[in-house]
């Protein structure tokens, strides 16, 4: 559902542009790429139903919340509509075996989709408190009373794992989405954005 893109994007409003690190550099996880995320760097098949992400996004435009805290009711909001809860508690059973249904015959999505689950909804359970306290500061500013920040963070993570291990056939190798893959395939966004420098330093893009 791609709420990487979106919170990228917020980052980047928040914190102005970074100079993307060259071919030739090393990724410094304080630089966040200079460009959008696009979301057409890698074409996954779609396994949430764009009607519910739509109503869902909808009923959070219609709140006075910022928009990281609209992404935290929308992915709340989703879980809930889609179906995914169990005795009132998220279920990791319920959303593979949703994938799997949507993927259908497309097994090495399934195999990449649900991995990216897995190794998602461990690292929110095992970092569950550091994820809370983390969005509790600025820039984000989410009270954990109001929305629970660990299925967005959970999302993020979902979408980062898939750009960085897209297949080829389904990657678009223009110079954002190389930057963007190189980045996310060593730094963890949220845990950067409190650190971020916010100087625009010369690097060498081509």
């Amino acid at each position: 559902m791609n709420f990487l893109a979106k919170i990228l994007f917020v980052a980047l409003m928040i914190f102005g542009t970074e100079a993307a690190p060259s071919e030739t550099k090393d990724v410094n996880c304080h630089h966040i790429p200079k460009t959008a995320l696009n979301t057409t760097c890698c074409m996954a098949p779609e396994v949430i139903s764009k009607s519910v992400i739509k109503q869902c996004e909808e009923d959070a435009e219609g709140q006075n919340y910022n928009e990281v805290m609209k992404e935290c009711v929308t992915t709340a909001c989703v879980i809930e509509k889609s179906d995914f809860m169990k005795d009132k508690e998220f279920s990791q059973e319920l959303l593979l075996s949703h994938i799997a249904t949507s993927l259908g015959d497309q097994p090495k999505w399934n195999d990449l989709i649900g991995s990216a689950v897995k190794i998602c909804i461990k690292k929110g359970m095992e970092q569950h408190e550091k994820i809370i306290k983390m969005f509790a500061k600025s820039p984000f500013g989410i009270n954990a009373d109001e929305c629970n920040p660990v299925p967005m963070y959970v999302a993020n993570c979902v979408d980062a794992e898939i750009l960085v291990n897209c297949p080829e056939k389904s990657w678009n190798d223009e110079k954002s989405c190389k930057s963007w893959r190189r980045y996310l395939s060593k730094c963890d966004i949220f845990e950067n954005i409190p650190t971020i420098d916010l100087k625009v330093e010369e690097a060498n893009l081509e």
